[in-house]
């Protein structure tokens, strides 16, 4: 709790570490959905088995490298991560189009997609999830009728996701939202509100690095 601050003493809070390591990370946000799914009423179980987007980035789990790629899903029902993240200028966005989408289907190398979208990558991967959601890859961006009927249901995948990675405070696509390990610049704060049930919200600032993640 930060006992310098006058709100420690209104709202209920607990420490988060500094270290926003890969293993660190992944170590609190599995601790967060294991309190989500077997504390809180309110909140949908992890287990649940949600009906998948109609597309998403399959990541390989076990694999001893980094391995994804986009697939489209038939009615299938799973877990499924999302990211949420400030795009920045339209020129420079990685994004799914008509050209390069069955190129994408078949494999994405891990060296094309920009920070923000990787690092969501490797901490979905961290945490054993193999499907993340991310918007310029999943909706095809120069199908009218597909971004139409995408964009409709992004409530629906965002509010179905097991877990909602959000980036919203980086200034686009190029900032990350994981440091190297050890790193102690990023001021690390989270809190969990007890009266209306869990939410762990934790926030780094840092010039180039700043997001947040929940």
């Amino acid at each position: 709790m930060h006992l310098d601050s006058l709100l420690a003493s209104l709202i209920p809070t607990r420490s988060i570490s500094r270290d926003r390591s890969l293993l660190s990370t992944a170590s609190a946000v599995k601790s967060w959905l294991r309190a989500c799914s077997e504390t809180h009423k309110s909140c949908r179980p992890v287990q649940n088995q949600e009906a998948l987007p109609t597309r998403l980035l399959e990541i390989q789990l076990g694999s001893s490298k980094l391995e994804l790629k986009l697939v489209e899903i038939h009615g299938l029902t799973g877990l499924y991560f999302a990211l949420s993240y400030v795009w920045g200028l339209p020129g420079n966005v990685f994004r799914t189009t008509q050209n390069n989408c069955s190129s994408l289907l078949q494999a994405i190398d891990p060296s094309s997609p920009p920070s923000v979208i990787l690092d969501a990558v490797v901490l979905t991967r961290a945490i054993g999830v193999r499907y993340l959601w991310v918007d310029s890859l999943c909706i095809i961006q120069d199908d009218a009728s597909d971004w139409e009927r995408e964009a409709l249901a992004m409530a629906t995948v965002y509010n179905r996701a097991s877990l909602v990675i959000s980036a919203t405070l980086s200034q686009d696509s190029s900032y990350g939202i994981i440091t190297s390990p050890g790193s102690q610049d990023p001021v690390l704060k989270g809190w969990i509100d007890s009266t209306t049930g869990f939410q762990a919200t934790s926030i780094w600032q840092h010039m180039r690095w700043d997001s947040k993640i929940f």
